[in-house]
């Protein structure tokens, strides 16, 4: 036993003593490592920094920050904004496709530039309101109630008339107070003439058709830039034989009521859209007054086309 604990002992003293003594040759080892590396990191990087290409970085890198443009960026960023600026009006003042300069502002829509610009005076705002309110009782109630159509007919075409004869004679630019007595007397004229027509609305119920036809004719009309048919004749004939055809359904017990619907509905609708049009200043009652042609006065000199607008054209439609 006690050589077995002996031996034991001694295996234990010698497994202790090669153990210490790897771990310190080990240890030798990776020191003479770490020092063998440093030198050689040193050079490397030493390398690195004395080469071609780092260089290069460092001269591309000055040379990048002494350029004109970014000097400029940083010590004068109003002079860029200036440029742009200047630019931006090369580009809105170079020539468009017709030719002429482009202009965001002015020259968005050239076509659409009309040749008066709408303005809503108490006159025009007045008779929008009261063609709106009276276009929506004769087109809704007219056919319900006899004495609505037959008044509401003859003082729209009488006032209508009246309206023609004071395009004819008056000189623009006429002053709010003038536009106001105007409005009178095309109101009064169609409410007297409104009152004695229900007095004989056998005979002139078939007005209705007429001013149904008138309506239809300046719709055609207004369908197109500067008018369907470009002649005074021609405009004077294709009015005449849509209000007289229409007035002739009205001759016959048979086809009146279908054709005073047919006529109260569009003239009805006409009536109402051009008192919309007193507020929208879409330019579509002064498109009426360049189709009518009737004074040279009304228009700017040298007027030879009235555009079609969007405006228009949504009321039309």
């Amino acid at each position: 036993m006690k050589l077995i604990a002996h031996s034991l002992f001694t295996g234990l003293c010698a497994i202790i003593l090669l153990s210490g003594g790897a771990l310190s040759s080990t240890n030798r080892y990776l020191s003479r490592r770490q020092d063998e590396s440093i030198p050689t990191t040193r050079s490397t990087s030493a390398a690195l920094s004395a080469s071609p290409s780092s260089t290069a970085v460092s001269e591309s890198r000055a040379s990048l920050e002494s350029t004109p443009s970014l000097a400029l960026s940083k010590a004068e960023p109003s002079t860029t904004t200036t440029e742009a600026s200047e630019t931006v009006a090369t580009l809105e003042n170079a020539p468009s496709a017709s030719g002429q300069p482009y202009n965001s502002s002015t020259d968005l829509e050239e076509s659409e530039q009309l040749p008066i610009q709408p303005k809503i005076t108490p006159a025009v705002g007045i008779a929008g309101a009261l063609l709106m309110l009276t276009g929506l009782v004769y087109t809704l109630l007219g056919i319900q109630k006899k004495w609505i159509y037959v008044s509401f007919s003859v003082g729209y075409l009488f006032s209508l008339a009246v309206t023609v004869l004071i395009v004819y004679v008056m000189d623009p630019p006429v002053r709010d107070a003038i536009q106001g007595a105007y409005l009178v007397a095309a109101i009064v004229t169609g409410v007297f003439f409104g009152g004695i027509a229900c007095i004989f609305s056998d005979i002139t119920q078939g007005l209705g058709c007429l001013l149904g036809g008138y309506s239809l004719s300046m719709w055609l009309l207004t369908l197109r830039s500067g008018g369907l048919i470009q002649s005074v004749a021609g405009k004077a004939i294709l009015i005449g034989v849509f209000s007289l055809v229409a007035f002739s359904f009205s001759f016959s017990s048979y086809t009146r009521s279908y054709a005073l619907v047919v006529s109260m509905s569009f003239s009805g609708a006409t009536v109402i859209m051009l008192g919309i049009d007193c507020f929208t200043r879409a330019g579509l009652k002064e498109f009426w007054l360049y189709l009518w042609d009737l004074s040279p006065k009304s228009f700017p000199i040298n007027t030879t086309n009235y555009p079609l607008t969007r405006g228009i054209k949504a009321e039309v439609a």
